[in-house]
């Protein structure tokens, strides 16, 4: 997966949080953003 797209996924993820009505959905969210976050860093570093 190209790089540009994980930080595609990543911002989108961030903008739906920033609009979901649900405590639940916001952490489910920011899960998968904080797990595609790590893959890019062990993209970039690895």
């Amino acid at each position: 997966m190209k790089l540009t797209y994980v930080l595609a996924a990543i911002l989108v993820c961030n903008l739906i949080a920033a609009f979901a009505g649900g405590r639940t959905a916001r952490t489910a969210l920011s899960l998968v953003s904080a797990a595609l976050a790590g893959y890019g860093l062990f993209r970039l570093i690895g």
